[in-house]
C-alpha cells in the first residue's frame, strides 16, 4: 500500500479484521487499511471514516486499487500516458516525471478566466494531469496496457435512511446533535496535542464546544485584521476561547507578509486560486506550526451540508411557494428580510400567478450561480460540468458537497495545511452526518428568518448568543482590495475579481507551465 490519510475508526475496524482471522504486525491505521480490503475487497471504502488516498497492490490477481475519501479531503491525481497510469497526491510530484505534463490546460484557465469556475469535474491547469474522483475507486490490471481508468463509486449518501428520525423538529436536532458529537470525538482519536481553527463564527465555535469536552489540553488559532474591523472575528473568538477554557494563539498578518508568502502559497496550491481569503488561512497554519501542534480541526462541510449560504435564501423561500405553503413563504419571507436587509417580497405579485399557474417561481434570478453556459471554443467543456439544480434547494446542497464549490475549499485546506505538515480533519464531513442533512427537510435549515437552522439549535444551550445567532458570515476573511492595492498596484472591486484572476493565473504560467 501507498498511503495518504487518517482511518479514525482504524481500531474498531482492527478488532472486525482480528474477528475474520487477520493477525497483525504493527498498531498502525495503514495496516487496518490493507486487512479490511482483505477481506471485503473495494466495500471496505464505506466502511472507513477518515480521510484517505491510496493505492493496494493484491500480488495474486496482479492488480492494483486506487481509491479517494468520500468528499475529496485528501488530493489524488494521475495521467495515464503511453500505456502506464502515474498518480500521486500532488500535482508537482507528476510534473518531475514527464515535460509533457507541464503542459496548460488552457480550456480549463478560460474556464477560470472568464467564469471564476475552479475544480470542477476531474480537470485540472494542466491538460494531461486529471483529478481522481472522491468516493470512487478504479481497478487497474498491470498485465495490460492501460488506456483509461474505469472509476466506481463505493457511496452515496442514501444507503442509509434517516427518515424515522424526522417525525419532529426537536428529534431532528437531536439526532443531529449526537451525529455531530460521534463525528468530533472520534476526529479527536490522535497521539498528539489536537487544536481547532477558530474563526468566531458558529461552525469553528460549534467544534470547540464539543472537542474540549473530549482534551484536556486544547489550543486555538485566530487570524486579526485590527486595520479591518469589517472582517476581524476576533472579539468571537475570543469569547469563545475564554467559555471553553482553550488556549487562544494569533496571527496578524500584513501586507508585507501577504508580499512575501505569494509565491510560497502559489507553490502550495500548485494551481491558481479564486482569492486571497486563502492568504489568511495560510497564515493561521503557519502559527499552528510555530506551536508545533500537528492535528487541527476545522469547519469545512457545514455551510454546504447546512446551507450556510445566504444566496441561497432565496431558492429556500421559492421551495415554500411550490409547495403552495404560502403562509409559511411570508413568514420566512419577512423574518430573513428582517434579519438580513433583503427584499424577499421583490417580484411577489409574478411568484403568486406563476405558482397558481403551476409554473416554476420567476421572482429570484439564480443565473449568476449557474452561468456555465457560452458559445466558445470551451462549451464543450461546459457542457460535461454538473449544473446545480436551481429548483430544488435539497438538490442543490447535495450539489455544493460533492460537485459545488466545497472541492476548492477542500483543496485550499489541504494544501495550506500540509505545506506545514498538519493534518487537518473536518468533523462536518463525516459520512453518517452527511446522510443525515442530505435527508433533512430543508425547513428544519431554513427556519425563522436563519440558515443553518439545525445547527444553531443544536447549540442553543452550549454558544454565547452571539455567537449563536449571529448574522453576519465571514469565515477567514482577508482585505483583498487593500493587499491588491498596496502590493501589487491593481484596483479591484470585489473579492476574486478579473484583476485577481489575471494576476494569480499568469503568475502560475511564469513559473509552473512547462
Amino acid at each position: 500500500i501507498t498511503y495518504n490519510g487518517e482511518i479514525y475508526n482504524y481500531l474498531e475496524l482492527r478488532q472486525d479484521c482480528i474477528a475474520k482471522g487477520s493477525v497483525f504486525k504493527t498498531q498502525s491505521d495503514t495496516e487496518v487499511v490493507i486487512e479490511c480490503y482483505r477481506h471485503w475487497g473495494p466495500s471496505c471504502f464505506k466502511k472507513f471514516k477518515g480521510m484517505w488516498a491510496a493505492a493496494i497492490y493484491d500480488k495474486v490477481e496482479n492488480n492494483v486499487c486506487i481509491s479517494r475519501d468520500f468528499f475529496g479531503i485528501k488530493p489524488l491525481f494521475y495521467s495515464v500516458f503511453q500505456g502506464d497510469v502515474y498518480f500521486a497526491s500532488e500535482i508537482k510530484a507528476l510534473r518531475k516525471i514527464e515535460s509533457k505534463f507541464e503542459e496548460e490546460d488552457t480550456v480549463t484557465s478560460r474556464l477560470f478566466l472568464q467564469n471564476g469556475i475552479l475544480d470542477r469535474g476531474n480537470w485540472t491547469f494542466y491538460k494531461e494531469i486529471k483529478r481522481f474522483p472522491h468516493v470512487s475507486y478504479c481497478i487497474v490490471d498491470l498485465s495490460k496496457p492501460i488506456k483509461e481508468l474505469s472509476f466506481k463509486t463505493y457511496w452515496t449518501p442514501f444507503d442509509k435512511s434517516y427518515i424515522d428520525s424526522f417525525r419532529n423538529e426537536d428529534d431532528a436536532v437531536e439526532e443531529f446533535f449526537e451525529l455531530f458529537s460521534k463525528s468530533v470525538k472520534i476526529h479527536c482519536r490522535s497521539d498528539v496535542e489536537i487544536g481547532s481553527c477558530l474563526s468566531g463564527g458558529l461552525d469553528s465555535s460549534s467544534i470547540v464546544a464539543l472537542a474540549t469536552g473530549f482534551n484536556s489540553k486544547f489550543s486555538t488559532f485566530t487570524t486579526r485584521f485590527p486595520e479591518y474591523p469589517e472582517i476581524d472575528e476576533s472579539e468571537g473568538a475570543n469569547l469563545i476561547s475564554d467559555k471553553f477554557k482553550t488556549t487562544q494563539f494569533y496571527t496578524d498578518p500584513t501586507h508585507e507578509d501577504f508580499k512575501v508568502e505569494f509565491d510560497n502559497i502559489l507553490e502550495a496550491q500548485d494551481e491558481p486560486y479564486g482569492s486571497t481569503s486563502i492568504f489568511s488561512q495560510y497564515m493561521v497554519f503557519k502559527r499552528i506550526a510555530e506551536e508545533k501542534v500537528k492535528v487541527i480541526l476545522d469547519g469545512q462541510g457545514s455551510d454546504e451540508a447546512l446551507g450556510g449560504y445566504l444566496s441561497l435564501t432565496g431558492l429556500a423561500l421559492n421551495t415554500f411557494l411550490k409547495q403552495g405553503n404560502y403562509l409559511q413563504w411570508f413568514i420566512e419571507s419577512s423574518k430573513f428580510s428582517k434579519n438580513h436587509r433583503v427584499n424577499y417580497f421583490k417580484g411577489i405579485k409574478n411568484q403568486m400567478i406563476n405558482q397558481l399557474l403551476r409554473k416554476s417561481p420567476t421572482a429570484f434570478d439564480y443565473s449568476d450561480l449557474v452561468r456555465y453556459r457560452d458559445q466558445d471554443l470551451y462549451e464543450d467543456r461546459i457542457s460535461n460540468l454538473v449544473n446545480p439544480p436551481t429548483d430544488n434547494v435539497d438538490q442543490y446542497l447535495l450539489y455544493l458537497v460533492f460537485d459545488g464549490n466545497l472541492q476548492q475549499l477542500l483543496r485550499y485546506e489541504d494544501r495550506n495545511s500540509m505545506h506545514f505538515s498538519i493534518e487537518s480533519r473536518v468533523p462536518f464531513l463525516e459520512p453518517d452526518l452527511i446522510s443525515f442533512t442530505s435527508q433533512l427537510p430543508f425547513e428544519y435549515k431554513f427556519r425563522d428568518g436563519f440558515t443553518k437552522n439545525i445547527l444553531r439549535k443544536a447549540f442553543k444551550d452550549k454558544l454565547p448568543e452571539s455567537i449563536l445567532w449571529q448574522k453576519n458570515k465571514l469565515g477567514f476573511g482577508s482585505p483583498e482590495k487593500a493587499l491588491l492595492k498596496k502590493v501589487f498596484g491593481i484596483d479591484a472591486n470585489v473579492n476574486g475579481s478579473t484583476e485577481w484572476r489575471n494576476l494569480i493565473i499568469n503568475k502560475w504560467r511564469s513559473k509552473y507551465v512547462g
